[in-house]
This record gives structure tokens, sequence and C-alpha cells, in this order.
């Protein structure tokens, strides 16, 4: 029965190739979910014999309750990856601006207009956004 349920989904999704790839992906969103608890559901819709749900599945916690205690401590300050964060938030906005240069200078050279605009307008989006989240908080 899964393997058919998943030959539908994957073929609806992609096509062919999905119709190929079914059993494989099928299978192996199975193997990730008999290994994490948390995706017990997952996996008991996929297996022929379903194994017992976990007491903290079906009365414990939610998934707020789960995650407070990181909103104490460093973690609601912004004190643990901070830094890396800022930094790969940079080099990914400085990558966005260069391709976004370099798509108007082959629009210029292929005197492609439109392609010129579209590049104009993704490098001011991409510009004011990173200096949206630059800005640092002042009292009005």
């Amino acid at each position: 029965m899964a393997a058919t349920v998943g030959i539908l989904f994957w073929g609806w999704l992609w096509g062919v190739m999905g119709l190929l790839l079914a059993v494989p992906l099928t299978a192996f969103i199975k193997l990730v979910a008999d290994l994490h608890p948390s995706m017990c559901h997952l996996s008991n819709m996929l297996a022929l014999t379903p194994r017992p749900t976990p007491r903290w599945v079906r009365y414990g916690e939610t998934a707020l309750e789960r995650t407070v205690p990181y909103f104490r401590g460093p973690y609601a300050k912004g004190l643990v990856g901070a830094n890396l964060h800022r930094a790969s938030g940079n080099i990914f906005t400085v990558a966005m601006l260069t391709l976004a240069t370099s798509a108007f200078c082959l629009a210029i050279l292929k005197s492609q207009e439109g392609n010129i605009v579209g590049s104009v307008g993704t490098f001011y989006l991409i510009g004011t956004a990173w200096l949206a989240t630059r800005r640092t908080h002042t009292s009005y």
C-alpha cells in the first residue's frame, strides 16, 4: 500500500522521473521516520504493522513546550551564533549583489532592455534590504 501511494504521490509531483524514483524515495522516508522518534506517526502510516507511539508524543510536550528553553538565556539575547549568522548573511548579500551586477553588464552587452530593468530592480531590492537589516535601533 505504501509503495502504491508513494508511486502516485511522486509521479504526481515529478512526473516520469518521480515514477522511477518513487520506491527508493518512499523507502528512504520510511527509514528516516523509523530512526527519528518524533516522526513515528509517519513511520506507522508507511508500516505494515504499526509500532506503539511513545507516551511523550501522545500526551506530552507540544512543540512550543520543547522550544521554551531556547527562549531563555544566551539564545534569547542572540549571543549564540550571531557573528557567524551575520557574516554568512553578508557573504550571501554580496554574492547576490555581484550576481545582479553581472546580469546588468551582460544585459547591456546583449542589448536586452528587459534584463537591464530586472537586474537594476534586483540590485535595488537586495541593496535596500541589506541596508534595512544593518540599521541600528534608535529611539524615535
